[in-house]
């Protein structure tokens, strides 16, 4: 009879490294109940270090008792929410009140050489009715006769289960199927056996079917393999194999799973295709966590972070001491330097819900949350408000831009908004004066006037009305022959007496377009007037956002494609429209080409002329320096 296993999913936990710890409390209980509905029973949430880690790490979005709370609200008679913890950041009294907030299970990060100081925790969280796990981080770095008495040792004071750890994501499935298989020998099958494994040579899923096999009955996945350095194992495609092999010991619900991801996880976790970093992470065995460390070691001793990942082992330890310096020193002119270029991507069109009213802070806060999500540009649009209050009016998303939208009193205010926001584009409005001392490479222009009556106009054009009526001053329609039976709409710029007798005069049902606020309730109007059909309100984020996307590119295309490059005495490159001598060899930029465009006239146009060789063979080595670092 095969072994079954059931899947505990950490999306919630190991999943914000991923976005800096950026889960919000509706996120969490969203994502928890999904995962609960379909069949999954546990869930870990939390900070991506664990419990406390707010506190002495990096902060995060909500706090340990919020994200708790958050999943334990949507648990059913199954659901089993659970956190992360390493003992040097937790109290008795942190284990309390995580306990109290709903916590159902608790899985400790243990040395094996030093756990005699977590013991006490462990104890502890028994007390309070907790089930306690222990992972043992870095598994592969102990043999599995030392890793077997561990065990056996903290199986004797009553813990509910231990995972082999693939930190590095380095394991292979031999290794993994050793070390569960030592293990198995001494405990009884309720006791927990887990895997939890990281992907960094592709083997996560294949590493979790080698545990299975060899007596592990839990393994730790994410959606879309979501987590710290390469990610983990993949929930979906478990669930699918584990199924298929009738080794799940209870019935999930893929389809659910698949539109969970669909609509929740894949806008803010567009999934990457290929890191060479996270794969030699893996090779080397290399903790993601100390990689700043050997970021700055190599600094030092000007070699390449690659280079030295993909020359050493660190399956043991991590020591980045003078032996191996000496050793990376040997062989640095052997080591190829590497630089690590980020993609870019797209991302779903999306209206960003907010509380209202949010202050300034809180508005940036949302704002890091979302960018770190959407991975993505961010502007502030600056307008005058009409009173004297700082307002934050509307947070928009549109592709590969987040707007946060705010109306500004005066000077002093708009002082503070550039302080707040000083690392975002921030786009003043044209009739706001900006101080010459506020100038920096960030600050620009916008025309919110003309934005706002663009929506009106196109509006208009795009909709299907065979008859337009206005009481616009500024935006003038020509004027259309009705048709019997044709639509209607009368476009409101302002409200007044005088309006009301317009809209008497109309005899057939019509739609109204408004520029500005109502001053009552629209049923208010439908009940006065009957023959209104609908009230419609030009989308006005969607044309700022398309706006300030249009200005960054242009910026962004004149920062980084104009330009020109001697390639020899009397010839250049250019780019970007730029324009170069006559003969000049025209590429779309100077920084990331891709293409050559021509030859320059030298008159700001190209003529049919072929490069000669010599030159081609120059032009050619230049390109090919420019794409292999």
């Amino acid at each position: 009879m095969k072994n079954k296993a059931e899947i505990l999913d950490c999306t919630l936990r190991d999943g914000s490294y991923v976005l800096n710890y950026n889960f919000n409390k509706f996120e969490t209980s969203l994502i928890a109940k999904v995962i609960f509905d379909a069949g999954i029973n546990y869930v870990e949430v939390g900070h991506g270090i664990g419990i406390g880690a707010n506190l002495k790490n990096s902060s995060s979005y909500c706090s340990d008792e919020e994200y708790i709370e958050a999943a334990s609200s949507v648990k059913n008679k199954f659901s089993k929410v659970g956190a992360f913890c390493f003992s040097s950041n937790i109290s008795y009294d942190q284990l309390n009140s995580v306990k109290f907030s709903g916590l159902d299970f608790i899985r400790f990060g243990v040395d094996p050489r030093k756990y005699s100081a977590d013991i006490k925790y462990l104890e502890y969280c028994k007390k309070i009715g907790l089930e306690v796990f222990v992972n043992f981080i870095k598994s592969y770095s102990y043999d599995k006769k030392y890793l077997s008495q561990a065990t056996k040792n903290l199986y004797s004071i009553g813990i509910d289960g231990v995972y082999i750890v693939d930190s590095a994501g380095g394991m292979l499935p031999d290794e993994v199927n050793i070390l569960v298989k030592e293990i198995k020998k001494i405990v009884n099958n309720k006791f927990f056996i887990g895997f939890h494994g990281h992907n960094n040579l592709g083997l996560a899923n294949a590493n979790c079917l080698s545990a299975i096999a060899a007596g592990a009955n839990i393994i730790d996945s994410s959606l879309m393999g979501m987590g710290r350095s390469a990610g983990n194992a993949i929930t979906e495609m478990l669930i699918a194999i584990l199924e298929r092999e009738k080794i799940l010991k209870e019935k999930i619900n893929i389809q659910m799973v698949f539109d969970l991801i669909t609509n929740v996880i894949y806008p803010i976790y567009p999934k990457k295709n290929f890191d060479k970093n996270e794969i030699l992470i893996g090779k080397s065995y290399f903790h993601s966590s100390n990689y700043p460390a050997l970021v700055t070691f190599c600094k030092k001793i000007n070699v390449s972070p690659n280079s030295v990942l993909n020359n050493f082992s660190f399956k043991k330890n991590v020591n980045l001491n003078e032996q191996l310096k000496k050793k990376a020193l040997k062989l640095k002119n052997v080591f190829n330097k590497n630089q690590v270029k980020k993609n870019l991507n797209e991302k779903n069109i999306e209206y960003l819900n907010y509380s209202s009213p949010i202050k300034i802070k809180e508005l940036k806060k949302i704002i890091a949350s979302e960018k770190f999500k959407k991975n993505c540009n961010v502007a502030i649009s600056v307008c005058r408000s009409k009173n004297n209050l700082l307002e934050i009016k509307d947070l928009y998303s549109l592709e590969n831009i987040i707007v946060g939208h705010i109306e500004s009193p005066n000077a002093k205010c708009d002082k503070i908004i550039i302080s707040t926001f000083a690392n975002y584009f921030i786009f003043f409005d044209k009739n706001i004066k900006i101080d010459k001392n506020w100038r920096n490479n960030l600050i620009f222009r916008y025309d919110e006037k003309k934005i706002f009556y663009e929506t009106i106009e196109d509006f208009v054009m795009f909709s299907n009305y065979h008859k337009i009526i206005s009481n616009s001053k500024v935006i003038k329609f020509d004027k259309i022959k009705s048709e019997k039976n044709g639509k209607i709409l009368f476009v409101l710029d302002n409200y007044s007496k005088n309006i009301e007798k317009k809209l008497k005069k109309i005899k057939s049902k019509f739609d109204i377009l408004i520029s500005q606020k109502l001053e009552k309730e629209i049923n208010y109007y439908k009940k006065k007037f009957p023959l209104i059909n609908n009230f419609f309100k030009p989308n006005y984020g969607v044309y700022l956002c398309s706006e300030i996307i249009k200005k960054i590119s242009l910026f962004e295309h004149i920062k980084n494609n104009v330009g020109q490059y001697k390639i020899e005495k009397n010839n250049f490159l250019v780019s970007g429209g730029q324009i170069g001598s006559k003969g000049s060899i025209v590429v779309n930029s100077i920084k990331f080409p891709n293409k050559i465009i021509g030859v320059s006239d030298g008159k700001g146009s190209l003529v049919k002329k072929e490069i000669d060789s010599g030159l081609k063979a120059k032009v050619n080595k230049w390109f090919y320096s420019r794409i292999i670092n």
